[in-house]
């Protein structure tokens, strides 16, 4: 299965605003080889939207919780960090904030795990 398979597989094109050219692939970018998805984006011009956000929040965890009580930590929002969970973006679209979504208490998750995955979440904006 090629690259591009894989990320068809995962990731999700979400149109930000009819007749804009702004475009968001979010989703898990799943690949055979360990973090190819990123620098594959990057280099069509969809960087990930955790390199340029104006703030950042729970990016030292990763977005893949194994079903641990214990969040992972990783150095998240690093370009060719192994994230699974992605936000890409196109030029045109500014990103105000990017994180990945925790609820902890002492370090540890607060009541049920739902997924095997943290969530991750942004705060985009039409440039004009």
């Amino acid at each position: 299965m090629h690259r591009a398979e894989h990320l068809d597989r995962g990731l999700h094109l979400v149109r930000v605003k009819r007749g804009q050219n702004g475009r968001a692939l979010a989703g898990e970018g799943r690949v055979a080889a360990p973090d190819q998805t990123t620098p594959v984006m990057r280099a069509n011009g969809l960087p990930d939207a955790s390199e340029n956000a104006q703030h950042s929040y729970n990016t030292q965890y990763m977005s893949s919780n194994f079903y641990q009580r214990a969040p992972k930590k990783g150095p998240g929002g690093v370009p060719g960090y192994s994230n699974l969970d992605h936000v890409y973006v196109t030029p045109g679209i500014a990103v105000q904030k990017f994180g990945v979504g925790l609820i902890l208490s002492h370090g540890k998750f607060v009541g049920a795990i739902p997924s095997d995955h943290n969530p991750v979440w942004a705060t985009l904006f039409l440039q004009n």
